[in-house]
């Protein structure tokens, strides 16, 4: 992230790196404290004092206003990943923790559903969970689309156990399965905060809710037999060092509302006094709570009424350079303190940096990675805007499923010379691309590299956006499909997610729909799914009045003579009214419409096709933009 700098613009002598800080500053109430400037904060590396060199105040714009009630622009998500994404806002992860009864889980996805509703336009969001059976069938990567959010939040989920007497268990042996010693949430929330440390110029949260966790400070002289101490405190250091510098908040939910143990109900515990369970869990909570100085939330039956209030707390924040030595951080993290005039007010920043935390340092490190290597990386890299749609398709030979990646790139207007504007004879451009199957375990289980060149159009003087094919044989599953990218020196990576059906045990099924261009968009390879799709797809959603755009999809039957198939295809606006429909009797197995697009005004529209084949029904719907 460039942060905007002060008048006059700073220059910088060799040996000097440039640390970026995100920063939030509250006042009492947790209301962000906005209006204030460079001379207002100081900030310490190792006690001495450093100069801000640069610096800026960011307001995050609010949840825009609803202008339509159509329910399926809440609940249809886009079949369409991105890495155009704004350097600014917020970076938010929902962590449903292992412990989660099914009573709870209701007032669960409330809260979380609060915190999506909450966020604006420029922000992101991610769902994790602490539980390692749940988490790699229900992961969701950061994300800007709401309507992929709250799918993912309404899936099912693993829930614990409702143990009435969960406090006389021994700790080691409650959830041991799936969260030794109820330390997951420490190293859950470390390995977040690790993936994060390198994101500057948005602030991360995390928004926790959980019933239970370990204690985060046991004592070992109280308790020298218990074999969940160590490994606790281990968790928990690594944790809070992880945070410690990447600037990351926690707030804890409840979601257990008013309890029978808020009644102050003591039972014996298995150290032979008296315990509150009740007391314990909320002491426990707010210690997890109070290490990042986060919002906590306790004994509430609508724990979602207090979220957007915690949202709102990074609604405005600051960002600050400061100058430091390359040589500092390097053998141990160095300590950093960011306070402002007004000592009554809460200060929320980074409380220190490793070398190579600094943006030098994470500038070079992101050069010299291979594109492989740059899929490591939580959040997408943004060399370039690229676009991935990710189709499954029954294979047409039998056997495994076909999946058809396609990847749409927006060529860079500038490079290493200077604007690309050159329309001489022959011009093209190279790329290499690497395209990556995770399995819910997050095993590799399909890769494909892809390199090429893509023509310029002749007499084109700007460089139009072209699309790279990638087919993936992938078993019936779900599956977080990773793209990297480059091109003219500009790496770029995006994320998305496919589930691909067991189309052999459906009765009746439809292939996604796949949308073609007419004239087709430039592509390589273009004859990559020409053995099991008629059709050139396009990832390209948002679409002008002159475009001419067909929508393809297959209707798949697992047993023989099936009755005859109907189809039915309609497009409604972002109101919920239908603009256009069409019925279709005895269909073929491959079917194509034309996407009325010279009839539609400017807005977001849904395209729906049901399949109706006897007593069997099948449905697929896609999202796209008329301009």
């Amino acid at each position: 992230m460039a942060l905007r700098a002060q008048q006059p613009s700073p220059t910088f002598r060799s040996g000097v790196d440039i640390l970026n800080l995100d920063v939030s500053v509250l006042d009492k109430e947790r209301r962000p404290v906005r209006g204030l400037t460079a001379d207002d904060f100081t900030v310490l590396v190792e006690g001495k004092p450093r100069p801000v060199v640069a610096f800026s105040a960011i307001e995050v714009p609010g949840r825009p206003a609803v202008s339509h009630t159509a329910s399926w622009l809440n609940t249809v998500p886009s079949d369409v990943s991105t890495n155009d994404l704004t350097p600014d806002g917020r970076a938010l992860v929902i962590v449903f923790d292992h412990s989660i009864e099914f009573d709870h889980l209701d007032r669960a996805r409330k809260a979380a559903i609060a915190a999506v509703d909450a966020l604006g336009p420029n922000d992101i969001a991610a769902i994790a969970f602490t539980d390692a059976i749940t988490d790699v069938n229900t992961v969701q990567g950061f994300t800007s689309d709401k309507a992929r959010l709250r799918e993912v939040i309404g899936r099912p989920i693993t829930v614990a156990p409702t143990l009435v007497d969960r406090a006389d268990y021994p700790q080691e042996i409650a959830h041991s399965a799936s969260c030794f010693c109820n330390a997951c949430a420490f190293d859950r929330i470390g390995r977040i905060a690790e993936g994060l440390l390198n994101v500057t110029g948005r602030r991360k949260t995390v928004l926790f809710i959980g019933f239970e966790t370990a204690d985060p400070f046991p004592n070992v002289i109280e308790r020298p037999k218990d074999p969940c101490v160590a490994p606790v405190i281990a968790a928990r250091q690594v944790m809070e060092e992880r945070l410690s510098r990447a600037n990351l908040t926690v707030h804890m939910i409840d979601p257990s509302g008013g309890q029978p143990l808020e009644m102050g109900i003591a039972r014996q515990g298995r150290g032979g006094g008296l315990a509150n369970p009740g007391f314990k869990r909320e002491q426990f909570l707010r210690a997890f709570a109070d290490i990042t100085r986060g919002a906590f939330v306790y004994e509430d039956n609508t724990p979602e009424r207090a979220v957007p209030a915690i949202i709102d707390e990074t609604s405005s924040y600051y960002l600050l350079a400061v100058q430091v030595a390359p040589e500092e951080g390097q053998k141990l993290p160095s300590r950093l303190q960011v306070t402002v005039r007004d000592k009554t007010l809460l200060v929320q920043a980074r409380k220190a940096y490793r070398s190579g935390d600094s943006s030098a340092g994470v500038e070079t490190s992101a050069r010299s990675r291979s594109l492989v290597e740059a899929l490591s990386s939580d959040l997408t890299l943004a060399g370039q805007p690229l676009e991935m749609a990710a189709m499954p398709f029954a294979n047409p030979a039998g056997g495994t499923p076909k999946v058809a990646v396609v990847m749409r790139v927006e060529r860079p207007k500038t490079d290493s010379t200077g604007p690309i504007a050159d329309a001489s004879p022959g011009r093209k451009d190279t790329f290499e691309g690497v395209i990556v199957a995770f399995d819910r375990s997050g095993k590799i289980v399909a890769s494909r590299k892809q390199t090429g060149t893509v023509p310029w159009p002749p007499g084109d003087t700007a460089p139009p956006p072209y699309e790279v094919f990638t087919g993936l044989d992938l078993v019936p599953g779900r599956y977080e499909i990773r793209a990297a990218f480059e091109s003219r020196g500009a790496r770029s990576s995006v994320y998305g997610f496919v589930d691909v059906p067991a189309f052999e045990n459906a009765a009746l099924s439809l292939s996604p729909i796949a949308l073609a261009l007419h004239p087709p968009s430039l592509s390589a390879p273009r004859e990559e799914f020409s053995d099991f799709l008629p059709v050139v797809p396009t990832a390209q959603r948002r679409f002008m009045k002159t475009d001419i755009v067909d929508a393809f999809v297959r209707v798949h039957h697992s047993g023989p003579n099936p009755p005859a198939t109907s189809l039915t295809v309609r497009v409604v606006d972002a109101d919920d009214r239908t603009v256009a429909e069409e019925q279709r009797d005895q269909v073929d197995d491959d079917n194509t419409v034309d996407l009325p697009l010279d009839r539609l005004a400017p807005g977001e529209y849904l395209l729906t096709f049901t399949a109706t084949s006897g007593n069997e029904r099948a449905v697929q719907q896609l999202r796209f933009t008329s301009n």
